[in-house]
């Protein structure tokens, strides 16, 4: 007979098979059945599930979150006992089981997670047992709807989806879309070595959504083995977009497509931050990697939030290696041309400083260090630290992206943080004149065109640089819609 502790369990001997999948669902959130029909919550049972979504918190809530989601915390047994008892649930479960039974504790927790996430974060007595039951109902039913390599990512996207305050009513277009996604995720070749492999993995998900959204013939996943090498010693490049709070109710379908974003971004392990509400603005999230790929991905998905073209966005970029920037180890010079470049970038494009702020957040114009996620040989290192202002060390973001610019400023961070070679014939007191978007918007625009115009010479000047902008043109040929 199993025991918890010294205590007998309740025999599943002779139970049906919901039954036995609904006591797997309640143990892999804390609760057991004992042998006299009591229930006894043990929190110390779930440490191994809390260690395993470590990584998780971070891209669900941020590094700094005290969300009781992936906690061991202890809530009214039937608040979990209500939901996990409903067929829609105990089939998704036993669905699970039958492919891998840690998968499916995986999952049971995520789904125990939303109720805590909703019963933890009400304020007052308010009786909240008709929401956990149809979110959690809502979730197991779309999670049913992936397979062994889907599932993790769809619980976690659905889950990000509710918690957001997604709709909970059934719709058969979401739905297909969800169904579609989990196939584009299936059958993704990456396996995620490299920071840059991240990015990579999304941008074949989404492309391979589309062509099954748009019942278009399969095509083969494009090859670019022979192409990438030449990118190998380039920097990685994500980006972080700002949408309004009220984006859910001035664009169609915002959360949905946000939630089919970010099954396609997900990774079991990773950091990288999932886009949600932070602190009333809404984060729309990119994985990183090398500017062709990343461009690549954006193009994939504007289709899907075209709303992008008229967002703000930070742009984040980190060297090749391990190394995180600093403001005070010899970094600051090479931050500040990036940083000129940045504002030169969104002045000769953009004619005007929006000066979007509230007080918690990084201004419009700004550059600062902060958290960043890099991947070495399979392994995710999470590292640096913002603390405010311009930060301390880790990743570069630069805030002066809107709409149209994004791919300029990929390319041309990139190759400036390559090969500062490319800067050779810009003189040097004439970024040095620019430590401020004013200061770019300031500068005769003529300047800004020679600037860039100089260093696309000096790529073409170089035959190894120029030959990773004639691979990297190639690659994002390749990976376009």
């Amino acid at each position: 007979m199993a025991r918890l502790g010294n205590t007998p369990l309740f025999s599943e001997e002779g139970l049906t098979q919901p039954d036995q999948d609904f006591l797997f669902a309640m143990r892999c959130n804390g609760y057991f059945l004992l042998n006299n029909g009591d229930w006894k919550f043990r929190s110390e049972t779930l440490y191994p599930l809390t260690e395993e979504f470590k990584s998780q918190r971070v891209s669900f809530f941020g590094p700094a979150s005290s969300d009781e989601f992936f906690f061991n915390k202890r809530v009214n047994r039937a608040h979990f006992s209500d939901p996990f008892a409903r067929p829609s649930v105990t089939t998704a479960i036993r669905k699970y089981r039958d492919i891998d039974e840690d998968q499916a504790a995986r999952i049971a927790f995520i789904l125990g997670g939303i109720v805590r996430h909703i019963k933890l974060e009400a304020f007052g007595p308010v009786d909240t047992t008709d929401k956990i039951i149809r979110a959690v109902e809502s979730a197991a039913h779309l999670t049913r709807l992936g397979d062994k390599r889907s599932g993790d990512a769809i619980a976690s996207a659905i889950a990000m989806y509710i918690i957001s305050g997604g709709s909970l009513k059934k719709d058969s277009s979401f739905e297909g879309s969800v169904f579609h996604m989990a196939e584009a995720v299936s059958e993704d070749p990456v396996v995620p070595k490299e920071t840059r492999d991240l990015g990579l993995s999304q941008t074949l998900r989404l492309r391979n959504f589309f062509h099954k959204i748009e019942r278009e013939r399969p095509r083969p996943h494009p090859d670019i083995a022979e192409l990438i090498p030449d990118l190998y010693e380039f920097p990685t490049v994500g980006a972080e977009f700002h949408f309004p709070e009220n984006a859910p109710y001035q664009y169609p379908a915002f959360w949905q497509r946000l939630a089919i974003l970010n099954m396609s971004q997900y990774q079991r392990g990773s950091y990288v931050q999932l886009s949600r509400n932070d602190k009333g603005v809404i984060e729309v999230r990119i994985n990183p990697s090398v500017y062709p790929i990343t461009i690549a991905n954006w193009n994939h998905i504007r289709r899907l939030l075209p709303e992008l073209n008229q967002t703000f966005f930070s742009i984040t970029i980190n060297r090749k290696n391990d190394r995180d920037f600093h403001w005070d180890n010899g970094d600051r010079p090479l931050l500040d041309k990036l940083r000129a470049l940045g504002m030169l970038s969104y002045a000769g494009l953009f004619g005007n400083n929006p000066l979007m702020r509230k007080p918690e957040e990084v201004g419009f114009g700004s550059v600062y260090l902060g958290q960043t996620v890099k991947m070495f040989a399979g392994e995710y290192d999470f590292t640096g630290n913002w603390g405010g202002g311009e930060g301390q060390y880790g990743q570069m973001a630069i805030y002066t992206g809107f709409g149209e610019n994004f791919p300029y400023l990929a390319y041309y961070l990139s190759m400036v943080l390559h090969n500062q070679n490319v800067l050779e014939s810009i003189p040097n007191d004439l970024l040095a004149r620019i430590r401020t978007l004013s200061d770019a918007l300031n500068l005769e625009a003529t300047y800004g065109n020679r600037i860039f115009t100089a260093i696309q010479s000096n790529v073409a000047a170089d035959e190894k640089i120029n030959k990773a902008y004639e691979a990297g043109n190639r690659i994002v040929e390749l990976l376009n819609p």
